[in-house]
């Protein structure tokens, strides 16, 4: 609806209290509808209100299970709050229910990362990397992830890989140097 992208277009233009008051005025209008708490979540992630974001997406996920966006925006509150495994048990749940998402596993990956879950980070690249074999910044976060664990040489092989698959991006030859 048209209510709902000038909502998204107030948020993208940073006003946001706008955003929240018409975002508030659509919750009472249309209660079953999931865009408007959607856009209040959005509105407090924007504004760093984290504690609230994390409340307004976890309502998102339980009234619409099957809205990815509600996994994402709820996933990505909780690593802003560095709670790590809670936002990995998040991602992994967005994983099981959409599998082929590249963005879901790389955030998946990342949750585990800075966790400092090495294994499961590890685990998690490499189910990565055999559902996408073309991705690049699957590679690239393998090959990094590799070097934190002081894997070098296997590290090496990785962006040399990644070399090979893309020679004309410079970010692989960048993190080889």
């Amino acid at each position: 609806s048209g209510y709902f992208r000038y909502g998204n277009a107030l948020i993208e233009l940073g006003r946001y209290k706008e955003a929240e008051t018409l975002f508030l005025t659509a919750q009472k209008r249309w209660k079953k509808a999931i865009q408007p708490l959607a856009g209040l979540a959005r509105v407090a992630s924007r504004t760093n209100q984290w504690a609230i974001a994390a409340e307004r997406w976890h309502q998102v996920i339980e009234k619409a299970p099957n809205q990815l966006n509600g996994y994402v925006g709820y996933g990505q509150v909780l690593v802003e709050l560095e709670q790590y495994e809670g936002a990995g048990a998040v991602f992994q749940e967005a994983a099981n229910r959409w599998p082929d998402n590249e963005q879901v596993l790389l955030k998946l990956v990342n949750a585990n990362y800075q966790s400092l879950h090495w294994p499961e980070a590890l685990a998690s690249l490499v189910n990565a990397l055999d559902r996408f074999p073309d991705s690049k910044n699957i590679w690239l976060k393998y090959g990094d992830l590799l070097l934190d664990v002081y894997a070098f040489e296997k590290a090496e092989q990785v962006f040399l890989t990644a070399m090979e698959k893309w020679p004309d991006s410079s970010v692989p030859h960048e993190k080889y140097a």
